[in-house]
């Protein structure tokens, strides 16, 4: 009798007892992005909220092929993970990162945006203006723009290495213009900075309509950051996704760099298929 006493004390300190506690479930956070981006500050800010819940290692992986190469490592890990529609379209070392049912947890829909320094007056058909931009599908579609510009002079277009960077550039009178695929840094610093022309067709809070000027294949299409897991199953991927919903229902740092984010909208709060019609025809529409 002394002994299942003993046994049965036992197993109630282990319970009690914050060393026998359940240990928290293993999830890998991963930025496909670069450290100084915009990419960077949002799976940060999601990794301060999901530590409570998960025991989290976050992975920078700067690119696709690394971060498949992260996503083969931990396979059979839990995984959450940020891809870039544009790149999963045009970049064949992104295409496996297509947003299905099976593992999306919410897109950002944003549009991008040609902005300048404030009082600038600049002409992009007379020409000779330096653009700067941060990626090889953006240099694409500026490409696509100067070819249907047909500019008197050429424009320039000089590559830096994120969206942090092409902001910095234009402050410093670096380049005249720069082009980013989504607006939180240019309207945050709206006291130096203006925005020229916005992709959205219609606008973007005053800032004119690129196809007013121009229109070419891809000169009204928005663009998608996708929020992809890796290693949960059906039933385990709906809480996930009320979990990220709740995250975004918080006062935290995340909502409100969404909340600031004017010009762009997240699908966290639709249903899953929605969710995954509208990721996919992001994409898809970089594909044509």
């Amino acid at each position: 009798m002394k002994k299942i006493i003993y046994t049965i004390l036992t197993a109630i300190f282990m319970l009690a007892s914050p060393t026998f506690a359940l240990a928290k479930e293993k999830l890998y956070v991963i930025n496909s992005g670069s450290t100084g981006g915009s990419f960077n500050a949002i799976m940060s800010a999601y990794v301060a909220e999901l530590k409570d819940k998960y025991d989290v290692t976050y992975v920078q992986a700067k690119g696709c092929t690394k971060t498949k190469q992260i996503l083969e490592k931990v396979q059979g890990s839990k995984a959450f993970y940020i891809s870039q529609g544009i790149k999963a379209a045009l970049d064949p070392k992104c295409d496996s990162f297509v947003p299905t049912a099976e593992n999306i947890v919410h897109s950002h829909v944003k549009f991008g945006m040609l902005f300048a320094r404030k009082g600038a007056v600049l002409d992009l058909k007379a020409g000779n203006i330096k653009i700067a931009y941060n990626s090889t599908p953006n240099k694409v579609w500026l490409e696509k723009m100067e070819s249907a510009l047909s500019a008197k002079s050429p424009n320039t277009h000089v590559l830096y290495k994120n969206s942090t960077a092409v902001v910095l550039a234009v402050l410093n009178g670096e380049t005249d213009l720069g082009y980013v695929n989504t607006t939180p840094k240019v309207f945050k610093n709206k006291d130096k900075l203006a925005g020229v022309y916005s992709l959205n067709p219609e606008g973007d809070s005053g800032v004119p309509p690129l196809n007013s000027l121009v229109k070419f294949e891809g000169s009204e299409y928005g663009q998608v950051d996708n929020f992809l897991t890796q290693g949960f199953n059906e039933q385990e991927l709906a809480e996930f996704r009320k979990q990220i919903l709740d995250i975004h229902n918080t006062d935290n740092n995340l909502s409100a760099y969404f909340k600031k984010a004017q010009g762009t909208s997240v699908t966290i709060s639709l249903p899953k298929e929605k969710a995954v019609e509208i990721a996919q025809h992001y994409v898809n529409i970089w594909r044509n």
